[in-house]
């Protein structure tokens, strides 16, 4: 071989190292936006149940396309208690109501009048007992309304970026619970003897 011939082979050689490299970044290495230029951002939940509540809270179906429609809230009593009533909320603090509210959904569990702690638990009362576990969804009138709005509203379909699962109240059916966001502890015994 001459050195001609050697030259011209290196210089394929280093040719085809460039290109598999080339080849390489272009694959494996996600573009960097330009200062124009921004990347689609993902959804994010924010789980604000407070963590001194006796109930284990999981989340599935949240980061698909038809995330609302298919979210699943999993809820499984850790006390030693059964629960009559659960009621959570999803607000949505990026998307406004005509009154300029979040737009927001409302997940419950057992009796709306159960909402009251002294309100005496009936036979058809089934609870969530000790170690149970109840999946919550949103109900088919707030996904109507939502679908009716969001279309008015041309919203985009990966809106909205930040959504806030809240809690609002738990009753164990023997006047005692927890109420508001915070989760405070309420006895309707001990409220009633001060």
């Amino acid at each position: 071989m001459n050195n001609r011939t050697i030259i011209s082979l290196r210089q394929h050689q280093i040719r085809r190292v460039i290109f598999f490299i080339l080849f390489l970044t272009s694959c494996c290495v996600e573009p960097i936006p330009s200062a124009g230029q921004t990347t689609p951002q993902k959804r994010r939940l924010v789980n604000l149940i407070p963590h001194h509540l006796p109930l284990k809270i999981e989340i599935r179906n949240f980061d698909n396309e038809n995330w609302l429609r298919e979210m699943e809230i999993e809820v499984t009593n850790t006390s030693g208690k059964p629960v009559y009533f659960l009621d959570f909320f999803i607000t949505l603090p990026d998307v406004k109501g005509h009154s300029g509210n979040p737009v927001g959904f409302f997940l419950k569990y057992g009796r709306l009048k159960l909402i009251d702690l002294s309100t005496p638990i009936e036979p058809e009362d089934v609870p969530i007992l000790p170690g149970g576990i109840y999946v919550l969804k949103i109900g088919e009138s707030y996904l109507k309304g939502w679908e009716k709005s969001s279309t008015r509203k041309n919203l985009p379909e990966n809106e909205p970026k930040k959504v806030e699962l809240n809690f609002a109240y738990l009753n164990f059916g023997d006047g005692t619970g927890f109420r508001g966001t915070d989760a405070k502890p309420f006895d309707i015994n001990e409220d009633c003897a001060n």
